[in-house]
């Protein structure tokens, strides 16, 4: 990528490539935690103000989707970069919003593979946690007995302090 189009994407970027670190002197930075359908995702937004998610996993494509706009928000929110930041955010809430309610074993787990990375990689009160908390409490039955969903709860406060503020509590009494 051109070093003054990176540059120009977020403050942060621009402090990456204009230092005397290494990467600012090299002209290059290493992004090992980034996997590479995300990276190229990354470029062809830089270019063109939009990116395109391929299918290339085994999974349905709508899952496989879900975890790539994921880990662009994740990327976005990592740099700075809030215009991309509101692409995958509105990309992914869009997507699941014309799926509804998932049911497929294989659509739950992919989805709770992105949950998990969003809440291992991201501040917790961020846009897009909430939003899978709130998706979550709305198909609970369907996460309820997923082991992905058990391990989250388990492992993460902060998930389950977001599921149950977006819980509602019983119609009736027990």
């Amino acid at each position: 990528i051109h070093k003054s189009l990176l540059a120009s994407l977020s403050p942060e970027l621009q402090k990456h490539t204009n230092n005397e670190m290494r990467e600012g002197r090299e002209g290059v930075m290493e992004l090992s935690e980034v996997d590479e359908p995300t990276m190229e995702a990354f470029l062809e937004w830089a270019y063109f103000k939009d990116y395109t998610v391929y299918w290339t996993s085994p999974l349905p494509k709508t899952t496989s989707s879900v975890i790539r706009h994921t880990k662009m928000y994740v990327l976005a929110d990592r740099f700075n970069t809030a215009i991309l930041k509101n692409l995958a955010y509105s990309k992914l809430t869009a997507l699941l919003a014309d799926v509804g309610m998932i049911a497929a074993e294989t659509d739950v787990a992919a989805l709770m593979e992105a949950v998990t990375y969003a809440y291992d990689n991201l501040p917790y009160s961020t846009k897009l946690l909430e939003y899978f908390a709130q998706y979550i409490s709305w198909a609970l039955d369907v996460f309820r007995t997923n082991k992905e969903f058990q391990a989250l709860l388990v492992n993460s406060t902060d998930f389950v302090k977001a599921l149950v503020a977006n819980s509602r509590g019983a119609a009736a009494p027990p």
